[in-house]
């Protein structure tokens, strides 16, 4: 796709891991880092980002769309691994990490573990599938589960080592890890998600302390994708919020 024709930049880090390609809406204010779900590309992200009011970087995780595919195990501390790197080589500031699904984990588990100015949790497998009641058809049989990777890696450069291997590798956050997040966080979620249960959206503002909520009411399991310009106005909110409040941390 030809990115510089809606106004984005694409582009590469070297990781440990491999290469980690991104794409990079130039802005003036606060960085933000967009992590897709589990089979998904930054592909998802370029509606959101054309209407986002703030830079921001779409990233492909490792094993996904156009990044590296080792042949590794994929826990989210490899994810996170390589985000930090990724963020050592781009970021002159601490960033806002957002992530949907399963990269709402990966970020909450970033977020956790390094500095960043903010958290924004959207549709994410965050608590543990038990606690979140996860509906998800992956995560249910060996049968749903071949489904599954058979519609992910359709056309969009995905590895079946890797999808196989971050659904293996799939535990999620006891809650209380999720306790201990700091960082200003929003909790974002679509009413009408029928992976995870607009429940657990509740159960992660509950448990981590000063979040904000928001619920889409007319979206599902993937709003930056469904209704972008809604869901880049509420994060471009709390964005801002979160500096004119004195919370970001960054330029520290």
């Amino acid at each position: 796709m030809d990115y510089a024709a809606v106004g984005l930049e694409e582009g590469f880090v070297q990781t440990r891991f491999g290469r980690i390609h991104f794409i990079h809406k130039p802005g003036k204010t606060a960085t933000v880092l967009l992590l897709h779900g589990l089979g998904a590309t930054v592909r998802t992200w370029e509606r959101f980002m054309r209407d986002a009011r703030f830079e921001a970087y779409a990233i492909d995780m490792l094993g996904h769309g156009e990044s590296a595919k080792p042949q590794i195990d994929y826990t989210v501390d490899v994810q996170v691994s390589s985000l930090k790197a990724f963020v050592d080589a781009k970021c002159d500031a601490r960033p806002f990490v957002m992530g949907n699904s399963y990269g709402g984990w990966v970020a909450a588990e970033y977020v956790l573990r390094n500095k960043a100015a903010g958290l924004i949790i959207e549709d994410g497998v965050v608590l543990d599938r038990y606690e979140q009641g996860m509906t998800g058809p992956a995560y249910i049989s060996p049968e749903s589960k071949a489904k599954f990777l058979d519609a992910v890696l359709m056309g969009n450069g995905n590895d079946r080592h890797a999808m196989e291997s971050i659904i293996d590798n799939y535990s999620g956050m006891r809650a209380d890890a999720i306790s201990r997040i700091s960082a200003p966080t929003l909790v974002m979620w679509g009413r009408k998600d029928d992976v995870i249960r607009v429940e657990a959206a509740e159960r992660l503002h509950t448990l981590i302390k000063g979040s904000a909520l928001i619920i889409l009411e007319n979206a599902g399991h993937v709003p930056h994708f469904s209704d972008a310009e809604e869901a880049a106005a509420k994060v471009a909110g709390f964005v801002n919020g979160v500096i004119d409040e004195g919370k970001d941390h960054s330029k520290g």
